[in-house]
């Protein structure tokens, strides 16, 4: 083959087009598979050490008053309660679900595997600052459900360990750059698709409990104004934008991000659909 550079030529493209589809199609197929043979114990187990790390670290206790955390707690259960089981992608699959609250981070809300779900002090300011009632809240919520029914945290490091398995028989002997770069490539296009599911999967259950997913786009549109309006202008002397200001898309740091374009995603749960949701 060596010898004969159209023979050496036609199996190079082969086998860069066999790696490109084991990554894009091949890894994430035979993760999902095999996540389906993780116990449940092991991602509670998992759970709880994240979140003590975290609260030992970067998280503080709430500040929310009881009455509000149980009325969020109350919407949180109304809404797995309404979810049908046409949603789940692991049906024997049974993840205790369990709201928390936490302070010492921005807005967000993030899921541990298991079925816990963090949601910030931070976030449910700025929903009532945006005058946003808790629908705003509930749709995040059902995203982050989303990310427990479909199992993503255990995926992912399913998928990482499946793609440097699949580049060291393809390669014979895989170095610490190439493991760091098969990471970089999962973290990226693996997290954008799993963002992309649990959008798709929070679409569904506000559709099927008849609750609006606008509140939800409004809120992403507010916290992306909130970032436009902390992050440094590239032009001097250039005014940072208004509450009335449409929202920028970041360039090279959203083709960077684990996440879809947030512009993008906010428009499309505002109209209460997403291109990529079958």
């Amino acid at each position: 083959m060596q010898t004969r550079w159209g023979v050496f030529a036609v199996v190079l493209v082969l086998a860069v087009a066999g790696l490109f589809a084991f990554y894009r199609h091949g890894t994430p197929w035979l993760a999902a598979q095999l996540t389906r043979h993780v116990p449940l114990a092991w991602e509670v187990a998992l759970a709880q050490s994240a979140l003590a790390q975290m609260d030992a670290g970067t998280l503080k206790p709430t500040t929310l008053t009881p009455a509000r955390q149980a009325a969020l707690r109350a919407r949180f259960d109304a809404l797995l309660a309404a979810s049908p089981a046409a949603l789940q992608r692991y049906g024997s699959y049974a993840p205790h679900y369990t709201l928390t609250f936490r302070s010492g981070l921005g807005p967000n809300a993030f899921a541990l595997p298991g079925g816990t779900v963090v949601m910030t002090d931070a976030l449910v300011e700025t929903a009532r600052a945006q005058r946003l009632d808790d629908d705003a809240l509930v749709g995040v919520l059902a995203h982050e459900i989303g990310h427990v029914a479909h199992r993503h945290t255990t995926r992912m490091l399913v998928e990482q360990g499946v793609l440097q398995v699949g580049l060291g028989l393809a390669l014979g002997d895989v170095s610490g750059l190439v493991a760091t770069g098969s990471s970089l490539l999962t973290g990226l296009a693996y997290s954008r698709s799993h963002e992309r599911e649990a959008d798709c999967h929070a679409l569904a259950l506000m559709r099927h409990a008849g609750l609006p997913t606008a509140p939800m786009g409004d809120l992403l549109l507010a916290m992306l104004r909130d970032e436009d309006s902390t992050t440094p202008s590239p032009q001097a002397g250039k005014a940072p934008p208004t509450p009335e200001d449409p929202p920028q898309s970041h360039g090279l740091w959203t083709l960077l991000s684990t996440h879809p374009d947030t512009l993008e995603r906010a428009t499309a749960l505002r109209a209460g659909h997403a291109p990529y949701c079958s």
